[in-house]
């Protein structure tokens, strides 16, 4: 900064900005790996560091290759991993209908799955052992005699559900079949589906749920039984962090982090095409021997280099589908068992946002309840599998620790649900302290845009998202604001 001249040498202020940006990320790096370090000491297993992982989930994955999780089970490619990864689906998130939803008679709550993908992994039979093998006639027969047959471990298969009913006094809301619509969405319903490929686990909730006829039409099935050490991994990751979280240590928040990034490098698409930099010098032995494989070649002005951009073939690609798809089918189980549930005994789910649901607080106990009779489970807690209410605190510490001393549990609810679509939803908060808050979520539009654009218009964020639900269009400038806030 010039006195004299009250102006800012931009440049300096530049590389002295980059300099810290660069330090604090270094130290941050040194701290995570420090913190990862830990927990593979907690194991007595041996850390290479953290650089030579390329991200969390590679990290997850060979802390569970290490402790023995993939032991007996085998990678695949090609055509059996082309065919079992067509199952993988990710996490349903709709409004009931598919439909707007307003709702103020009732305290709202957001139901949430105790860490959903970790429980999915805990609670499933574990990790199919052995190599696929193609399912004969005889085989699907005996699907269809009995889908939980013994003599097969696990199964993926496609199939055509021909007709298909609600086991419940109404349709569901929230159905377990999905069709996409003509944008590339994912909208669930009821209706039937063709050439869709499922795991065993999908079936067995399809036959649990619904009145199905089906045709099997081909797939693989594994029949050596099931790794299970996934399932003792994750419960001493899951104490580790829960260990961590009640002696305040920050630590909790990487083993979460690790916790649900292990099974995401299992279902990585292969990368069917590749980038490459060759000197002009070496260019026609290249094409030589890559003239069927080459898409493009582009070379810039007054440059040696050429980049190509060619095929890379994907038999070499190796992954852990049948891993990766059962994780995904097994979280939606968990919460299939709890929503279809709840259709069955109608009462009313609003909206579902992959791990959680917004449902009237008075119906929780008639739903635990009903679970449990079920399921022989409880329903509501802590641990793994459970469900507990999750909306964010709108009381300060010391108005917590205050109301603490006087005996007060400290509760939070929504007042109001205002459900546009998917991502899209505002809950009015309300404690038992009296604050009044906002849980505001808008796919690609971050809150504080929201609250300007609001103060903009001289609205509440209320009443935005009430012009909403009522049809009329509203300008939200996201590089104007975000300009603006800089």
């Amino acid at each position: 900064y010039d006195v004299d001249n009250s102006t800012i040498d931009i440049m300096q202020y530049a590389k002295f900005y980059c300099l810290l940006d660069v330090k604090v990320l270094k130290e941050g790096m040194n701290q995570f790996e420090h913190d990862i370090a830990q927990v593979f000491t907690e194991y007595d297993m041996l850390f290479y560091g953290i650089h030579n992982y390329l991200s969390i989930s590679s990290l997850g994955y060979s802390l569970a290759k290490t402790y023995g999780c993939f032991d007996e089970c085998f990678e695949l490619s090609g055509k059996p991993q082309h065919f079992i990864s067509r199952a993988v689906n990710g996490g349903r998130t709709m409004t009931a209908e598919n439909k707007k939803q307003l709702v103020t008679d009732s305290k709202i709550q957001d139901f949430d799955a105790v860490s959903l993908y970790p429980s999915a992994m805990y609670l499933m039979p574990g990790i199919p052992k052995g190599k696929p093998k193609v399912l004969t006639t005889e085989l699907i027969n005996e699907i269809y005699e009995n889908p939980n047959t013994n003599s097969l471990t696990d199964y993926f298969i496609e199939i055509n559900i021909i007709d298909i009913a609600c086991k419940s006094d109404r349709d569901y809301k929230f159905g377990l079949l999905w069709k996409q619509n003509e944008k590339g969405s994912k909208l669930y319903g009821n209706e039937p589906v063709s050439k869709r490929v499922i795991s065993k686990t999908e079936l067995l909730d399809l036959l649990e749920f619904y009145e199905c006829k089906y045709k099997i039409t081909r797939g693989y099935y594994f029949d050596e039984g099931y790794n299970t050490l996934i399932k003792e991994f994750i419960k001493k990751l899951f104490d580790l962090r829960a260990s961590y979280k009640k002696a305040g240590n920050p630590l909790e928040k990487t083993v979460k982090l690790l916790l649900n990034s292990i099974y995401g490098k299992s279902i990585l698409k292969p990368i069917d095409c590749e980038t490459k930099c060759i000197h002009e010098n070496r260019l026609e032995k290249f094409i030589y021997r890559h003239y069927n494989y080459i898409k493009s070649m582009e070379q810039s002005e007054n440059s040696s280099n050429v980049y190509i951009k060619y095929i890379k073939s994907i038999n070499r690609h190796f992954n852990f589908p049948q891993f990766g798809v059962n994780v995904l089918a097994y979280s939606k189980h968990l919460m299939n068992t709890v929503m279809c549930t709840a259709e069955q005994a109608n009462i009313d789910i609003y909206y579902q946002d992959t791990d959680s649901i917004h449902i009237k607080e008075e119906d929780l106990p008639l739903l635990a309840d009903r679970f449990n009779e079920k399921y022989n489970r409880e329903l509501i807690g802590s641990n793994l599998g459970q469900f507990h209410s999750d909306f964010d605190s709108i009381a300060s510490s010391d108005q917590i620790k205050e109301a603490a001393s006087q005996g007060i549990k400290y509760q939070v609810w929504s007042k109001k649900l205002i459900a546009l679509g998917k991502k899209s939803y505002l809950d009015i908060l309300e404690d038992n302290l009296g604050n009044i808050g906002y849980h505001a979520r808008m796919k690609g539009v971050p809150n504080q845009c929201l609250f300007i654009t609001a103060d903009e218009l001289g609205i509440t964020l209320e009443e935005l998202y009430m012009n909403l639900y009522n049809g009329k269009n509203a300008n939200i400038d996201i590089k104007e604001i975000s300009d603006k806030i800089a």
